[in-house]
Order: structure tokens, then C-alpha cells, then sequence
């Protein structure tokens, strides 16, 4: 009988003290919940939107980081024209097959340009950074230019193409307005972009001048490589990124070309070699080139089927063409989704500059 009791009064004593220990940590848990994945109760200034499908929400909406506190080491220049050729261009690309592949009457019919730059200034403006727009054609109508302390328009004549016309840029930005960089950003309006993926938390710049290093000096998005074709092997020149010594390696490539074909064999193609004739190498962003940077045989893959029977997706380039019919559904939904992103300020670098001002507020403009 006393044994009976005394073991009784031991299962008392372990769960009373069961009991105490758990509701301790039931006090406690508050202290520890994520903030990531457990919706505030505290009022908040802007505007949320809840997906009720979804399991948890993330809050990606931090403060834009619109001032930073010292000068700025690095020139994204923007090269915009409203893609018009010349008779003397338009018979080039006549000769290379454009209008065999459908691309030139696709080109004609549905000009890009100003959509691709108003998405640029949507999505790619950053505070970190100073930008430079080089307008080779008017500005398009509808398409505000905002008016920031890191932000310059220079208005021009369409001459001298991409690479020239981007030396000339860093050449007014040193002797007009007295800046200097150690890395640049080249970007042709041929292209839509920054995509970045949601699980992505840096900024744009990143993709690109991450790989700057002691030895690569030159990175793009993709990369031409043919043994069946007469041109060397290249870093193609939508979208491109050096650093101080790259752009002084490259600089014979930067000259003011006369024609298309000269820009691209002048320029485009031989800048890849006049920097590993100094020792340096390229660079494409591209998954396959990471896997195997001496894989030569696809040629120019900006076109619908030709990445190893796939398309380029956005996200694989960050800039994608999008003169070549290459996936006109996914580059028209993506810049939605995207455009949406931003206009409800959940982007995830804090360096992005808004637009307009009821994007800080997470209104759709």
C-alpha cells in the first residue's frame, strides 16, 4: 500500500513538474517567433497585400537607401536609340538573313526601344550607382526622365553605335561634370531588364560586377562562339561590365564606328580579344558557360530555340533581347509580374530608386 502511494506520489511530482516546464516555454515563445514568417500585429505606414493561399508571408519592403554616403566608383551608361537604320545597315542586315529569319519585319512591327528604357528606369535605377543616359534618339514620348543628382541625360546625334558612343560617355562624364569610376556598366536598349528572381536578394549590378576579379575584366550575358563561322569568339555587347583595366585594355574597340558591320567587327567582336592579348579573360553570366566556358558550337543563341534547343529565359540573362522573338509570352508576362513587384515596393535592393513617389507608398503608379 505505501509503495502504491509512494509511486503515486512520484508520477504527481514528475508531471506537475512536466506541466510547469511546459507552460515556461509557452510564455516564452513569443520571444523567439521569426518575424519572416509570422504576420506583425503593428501597425504599419504601408500598404501590405496578403495572398490567402499562401502559407507565409515575407516583408521585403526595407527603406530605399536613397542617399548613400559616398561618391559613387562605378558608371551604368544607358545607350538609347529608337532602333532606326540606315539604308546601308538595313541592306547589311538584309546580307546576314534577318529578313529570312523573320526578324526584321518582326523588328519593324513591333519596335521595343521605349518600352525596354521605360522598364529600365521602372525597375533598374539605383541610388549606388550614377547613371548616365546617352539618347541617340529623341526621348520617347510619355517616358519621364527623372532629375537626381546621380542621374545625367546627354542628348545627342545617332552616331558611333554602342561601344563608341559609351567611351564618348565616360569621356563627357570625366571632363564635363568632373567624375571618374573604377567600374562601368554598359547597356544597350535592345534589351529588357534588370529580371531578377524573387529568391534573388541582391541588386542587378551585382550579376555583373561580382565577377570582376584579377584576372576577368570583361563580363556579359552571352557569349558567341561558332567553329563554323568566321567570327572570333566573343562576349556579345548588349550588356557589358568592366573595370578600370578593362576599359583601358579595350579602348581601341571603343572608336566611332561608320557602319553596323563595322561596329560589330571593330568593336563588339575584337574588344573580347584585345583583352586576352593583355592577359585578361571574359566573362558570360550564362548557366552553360559557367559549366563549360570552352564549349564552341551554338553560334548566336539570342533567338527563339537556339540556347541548346531551349530559349533564353529572363532570369538566366537579367537582360534579355527582345527583338528576336525569342519567348514573347514570357517577357511580356515577367515585365508584369515585375512592373507589380516594384510598384508595391517588396523589391529586394535597397539601393532602388522609385520612379514615382507612390511607388515608396506601395501603390500601383
Amino acid at each position: 500500500m505505501f509503495a502504491n502511494l509512494f509511486a503515486s506520489s512520484r508520477r504527481m511530482t514528475f508531471y506537475g513538474l512536466l506541466a510547469a516546464v511546459l507552460f515556461s516555454a509557452f510564455l516564452l515563445i513569443p520571444q523567439f517567433s521569426s518575424p519572416n514568417y509570422h504576420i506583425s500585429k503593428e501597425k504599419s505606414s504601408q500598404k501590405t497585400t496578403s495572398n490567402p493561399h499562401s502559407a507565409f508571408t515575407t516583408n521585403r519592403t526595407a527603406k530605399p537607401i536613397l542617399q548613400p554616403s559616398d561618391p559613387s566608383d562605378t558608371l551604368v551608361v544607358y545607350v538609347y536609340y529608337d532602333g532606326t537604320m540606315t539604308d546601308q545597315d538595313s541592306r547589311l542586315r538584309y546580307g546576314w538573313g534577318y529578313y529570312l529569319l523573320g526578324i526584321a519585319s518582326y523588328f519593324k512591327a513591333k519596335p521595343t526601344q521605349p518600352d525596354n528604357l521605360a522598364f529600365f528606369l521602372r525597375q533598374g535605377l539605383l541610388s549606388n550607382v550614377d547613371h548616365l543616359f546617352i539618347m541617340n534618339s529623341p526621348v520617347p514620348k510619355g517616358v519621364p526622365m527623372p532629375e537626381r543628382d546621380n542621374i545625367f541625360v546627354w542628348e545627342r546625334k545617332n552616331s558611333c553605335y554602342d561601344l563608341g558612343s559609351f567611351h564618348l560617355g565616360v569621356q563627357r562624364m570625366r571632363e564635363t561634370h568632373n567624375r571618374t569610376y573604377k567600374r562601368y556598366i554598359l547597356l544597350n536598349a535592345s534589351v529588357r531588364g534588370p529580371f531578377l528572381s524573387t529568391h534573388n536578394h541582391a541588386c542587378w549590378t551585382d550579376s555583373f560586377l561580382d565577377f570582376l576579379s584579377d584576372d576577368i575584366k570583361l563580363v556579359g550575358t552571352t557569349y558567341f562562339c561558332d567553329n563554323k563561322d568566321k567570327y572570333p569568339a566573343h562576349v556579345q555587347s548588349m550588356v557589358l561590365a568592366f573595370d578600370e583595366a578593362g576599359y583601358e585594355a579595350g579602348l581601341p574597340a571603343f572608336q566611332c564606328s561608320n557602319s553596323i558591320k563595322d561596329a560589330i567587327m571593330s568593336g563588339e567582336v575584337r574588344l573580347t580579344g584585345l583583352l586576352q592579348e593583355k592577359g585578361f579573360k571574359a566573362h558570360s553570366i550564362t548557366t552553360a558557360y559557367a559549366a563549360d566556358p570552352d564549349a564552341c558550337e551554338n553560334g548566336d543563341m539570342n533567338y527563339k530555340g537556339k540556347y541548346y534547343g531551349m530559349s533564353y529565359h529572363p532570369y538566366e540573362l537579367v537582360f534579355i533581347k527582345t527583338n528576336r522573338d525569342i519567348d514573347d509570352l514570357a517577357l511580356k508576362q515577367y515585365t508584369e509580374w515585375h512592373d507589380k513587384i516594384i510598384a508595391r515596393g517588396a523589391g529586394s535592393c535597397p539601393y532602388h530608386i522609385p520612379l514615382w513617389p507612390s511607388t515608396v507608398q506601395g501603390e500601383v503608379p
